[in-house]
């Protein structure tokens, strides 16, 4: 009757596997997208075999009632004509019971059906589930390698910057240094200005001092009467002392304000002749003082 055999489908759908399988042994080493591909088709092979089983089934059902109708059939004939009540009667139920069992084969192929249909569509659901869920890695890692590029060069500009505002702190620093440094330079020439005027100055009041009046004592009798003087009187020694003293202090006061404390060596002789000058004329304005008494 042109009936397959079960033994001969499944090894129809084996030897397909095994040829799809052997047929690409680095399958496992290609995209997402391909074993997605490859899941469907042997999915479709898988509801085909079922198909080919359940025909297959049918097939056997119906040969098996052709063969009970024809076997009554036979016995209808061999009993004779007593026996056609029987025949007639088991003929009829040969035949519900091979429609029953078409029914039943014909329900039970639907069912495989039914239920080959459902697996193929959930391998399907299962296969374009696992596609996208690749595409979204791979979308995942391309945005992560943009991410890591565009980060890279947010730090590599960030570092330019750091690098631009480094040499333009530098620049400012140099400039402020050369500023500070020829600002030194004019405040040393003008307080240089001022100490030789204020020399010059301490210079002529003293010569119009010692033209108002003449000298009290020459060489050590001078030193010797400035010492006595000193020693009777307190008010003379407190002015010369605060003659010796207030030069420093103002001269190194005014260091500290324009911040030249670094050349104070260099015009230390400054305070030295303010204060000596000061001094002397203290003293001398003393001894003309007791000489007009």
């Amino acid at each position: 009757m042109g009936r397959h055999s079960a033994p001969d489908d499944e090894n129809v759908v084996a030897q397909v596997a095994t040829a799809d399988a052997d047929a690409d042994p680095g399958r496992g080493r290609h995209a997402a997208l391909d074993d997605a591909e490859l899941e469907a088709t042997q999915a479709e092979l898988a509801l085909r075999a079922e198909q080919l089983h359940a025909e297959w089934l049918q097939q056997e059902e119906r040969a098996e009632a052709e063969r009970i109708r024809r076997a009554e059939h036979l016995a209808a004939e061999r009993a004779g004509k007593a026996g056609k009540v029987r025949a007639r009667q088991a003929e009829k139920a040969a035949a519900e019971r091979a429609r029953q069992a078409e029914k039943d084969a014909a329900e039970r192929a639907k069912e495989a059906q039914r239920d080959a249909a459902e697996r193929a569509k959930q391998e399907q659901r299962d296969a374009a589930e696992r596609a996208r869920q690749a595409q979204l890695a791979q979308k995942g890692a391309a945005e992560r390698v943009k991410q890591e590029q565009r980060d890279a060069a947010e730090r590599a500009r960030q570092a330019q910057l750091a690098q631009k505002d480094a040499a333009e702190r530098a620049k400012q620093e140099h400039r402020d240094a050369a500023e500070r440094a020829k600002q030194e330079e004019r405040d040393a020439a003008e307080r240089a200005k001022q100490a030789e005027q204020t020399a010059k100055a301490n210079a002529q009041a003293a010569k119009k001092a010692r033209r108002r009046g003449p000298p009290v004592a020459r060489g050590n009798q001078s030193t010797a009467a400035d010492i006595a003087l000193l020693r009777e009187r307190p008010d003379v020694r407190n002015r010369v002392i605060a003659a010796a003293v207030v030069p420093f202090v103002l001269y190194v006061a005014v260091l500290l304000l324009t911040g030249g404390i670094g050349v104070i060596l260099i015009w230390a002789w400054v305070p030295f002749v303010t204060a000596g000058v000061v001094a002397g004329s203290i003293v001398d304005a003393a001894h003309r003082k007791r000489a007009r008494r």
